[in-house]
């Protein structure tokens, strides 16, 4: 059975000293993740992101470089901000995102890399003023009208409190004999994806993107054996640990 539907049908209580403090909900995310014809923010170490829901528009810049000693959880650095996608960062709500963004590109253009969206199904944990959010995501990787790839993620982000409480959570979810360690990032999933389709055809379908047609419902749906991948993080603006880890499971 697909873990990520048994966790977001079924989602326990307690899981690992945890209590759930929140109902399980969904939320649908569009993102684009950008940088500039040159590749400013890549060169300075980050990925940049914009990320829509609803009528809301956030920019997130995602430090490329671990700040840990290597270990299965790491820290990243995160910045986020209000952001318009219309308009110049100049013309961007204040915030460390924007005053980076502006710091590394000036007024250089924004170009889209690659469109991701996903529905996030997710619910929070708490015990001792520690706040744990369990999310698992359907992702749909897009190029024009297609989805040229389809994966999942099961991530635990901590909001709140001491980072230590995560560890009996990571134990547990590490018992799981399909969740293996991963290196790869959902941006670098993508791009995999779109060099993939740039590649010649040599005349044979490829077994998972059948020219699928966008229908525009994220996470409509995983196809084959989907990918879940764990990630442990920290509220944005901070570096937190992450432990990344992907499984193919039978759906």
């Amino acid at each position: 059975e697909h873990i990520g539907a048994v966790l977001a049908e079924r989602p326990a209580d307690d899981l690992a000293g945890l209590t759930a403090a929140s109902p399980a909900g969904t939320v649908l995310h569009d993102d684009r993740y950008v940088d500039t014809p040159d590749g400013a923010l890549a060169a300075a170490g980050y990925a940049g992101r914009f990320r829509s829901s609803g009528d809301e528009t956030i920019i997130t810049l995602k430090g490329l470089r671990r700040q840990d000693d290597g270990g299965a959880a790491h820290r990243r650095e995160e910045l986020e901000g209000p952001a318009d996608l219309d308009s110049p960062a100049t013309a961007w709500p204040e915030s460390p995102a924007r005053d980076a963004v502006i710091s590394l590109v000036g007024d250089a253009t924004l170009g889209e890399l690659v469109r991701v969206r996903q529905a996030r199904r997710k619910r929070d944990y708490a015990a001792n003023g520690t706040i744990v959010e369990l999310s698992v995501d359907d992702v749909e990787v897009v190029m024009g009208d297609r989805v040229i790839e389809r994966f999942a993620e099961l991530e635990v982000e901590l909001r709140q409190g001491d980072e230590a409480a995560l560890e009996p959570l990571v134990d547990l979810l590490s018992e799981i004999e399909e969740l293996v360690p991963a290196d790869t990032s959902k941006l670098e999933r993508a791009m995999a994806a779109v060099r993939r389709e740039a590649e010649p055809d040599d005349g044979e379908p490829d077994e998972l993107e059948q020219d699928e047609p966008d229908d525009g419902r994220p996470g409509s749906g995983v196809a084959g054996l989907p990918g879940l991948d764990l990630a442990v993080g920290a509220p944005a603006g901070e570096p937190g640990p992450r432990a990344p880890a992907s499984a193919e499971s039978a759906g």
